[in-house]
């Protein structure tokens, strides 16, 4: 056993390839899924999710903050579940829900396409906001 014979090299070829191939593809289809929009006072992160259950509804997205870099985006009631990482760090000093929308794109006999915008903030307003309270004698 002195390594691979050349019928094994030859048989290995086909199976590396496709898997390759595979590999690229899915990093390709990863890649096409987010778009990143930067404005002026706000980037917004559009991610496209196919092939989405024809059971799930708007109101089954949620969108979280994760530590003060990342957005999670899970589906309820299924395994779809993305992690984004943000351009610019969320203060971690504040209390931040991320604003967010899904939309259906399309649709395709029991699935659907979703587009999930977020909107992320550039800047924060820091200063405590007061409440003034009136007292009646």
């Amino acid at each position: 056993m002195g390594g691979l014979t050349e019928k094994m090299k030859l048989l290995a070829l086909p199976l590396l390839l496709s898997v390759c191939s595979l590999w690229a593809a899915q990093e390709e289809s990863l890649a096409n899924n987010l778009i990143t929009d930067e404005q002026e006072r706000f980037t917004l992160y559009k991610l496209t999710l196919v092939n989405v259950p024809d059971s799930v509804n708007a109101e089954d997205f949620n969108v979280d903050l994760i530590g003060t870099q990342f957005l999670l985006v899970k589906v309820a009631n299924t395994t779809i579940e993305w992690r984004i990482r943000l351009h610019q760090d969320i203060p971690g000093d504040i209390l931040f829900y991320p604003e967010y929308n899904a939309v259906v794109e399309s649709c395709d006999k029991d699935v659907l396409d979703w587009v999930v915008t977020i909107r992320i903030p550039k800047y924060y307003e820091l200063s405590p906001i007061t409440y003034k309270v009136k007292t009646e004698l």
